[in-house]
């Protein structure tokens, strides 16, 4: 099982974001998560708990309140791709003082990199219909402590550019 979630902060990592222009979020208040779509295969228990932990904590610092009746309902949805790196190294050639003129070689390595990618969709709780959407993709954490670490990292991250309650109240 790949538990994917947890992406380790290195120089390469992005985040996106999205959403639909035609919402007021001003009027959102309340949210809750949307069981319809687990990505249990991809997705221990574990660390879905990590992560809607940390979702919980920057939504109460946006001023939301968790609710049975809620305004916007969030999803996670996970995906990962592998990459191949292949270096090259080249060996020039050298004067041996027996053999005369010696000839270059070349040597390959190849890497394989698996990277993690976690959407955090934010749906219109009566309408199902996405209205946010954002994305962070990264190297995956391999230690429990890097993903302690990083969940509150990760959710802050991805909701940055999410409207805040209480910047809309003032």
């Amino acid at each position: 099982m790949l538990t994917l979630l947890f992406l380790t902060f290195c120089s390469k990592t992005d985040v996106a974001t999205d959403y639909d222009k035609t919402v007021d979020f001003s009027k959102l208040k309340t949210y809750n998560y949307w069981e319809a779509d687990k990505t249990k295969d991809e997705l221990s228990d574990i660390d879905e708990k990590r992560i809607l932990s940390a979702i919980d904590e920057q939504m109460t610092r946006k001023g939301y309140v968790k609710n049975d009746s809620p305004d916007f309902l969030i999803n996670l949805v996970t995906d990962s791709t592998e990459t191949q790196n292949i270096s090259t190294y080249y060996s020039g050639s050298s004067y041996k003082r027996t053999w005369g003129w010696g000839s270059g070689h070349s040597d390959q390595t190849v890497s394989t990199i698996t990277q993690g990618i976690l959407f955090i969709d934010i749906l219109d709780a009566k309408k199902k219909k996405l209205i946010w959407q954002g994305k962070r993709t990264g190297n995956l954490a391999n230690t429990i402590e890097e993903k302690d670490k990083n969940a509150v990292l990760l959710a802050s991250q991805i909701l940055k550019t999410f409207p805040s309650k209480i910047a809309i109240v003032k």
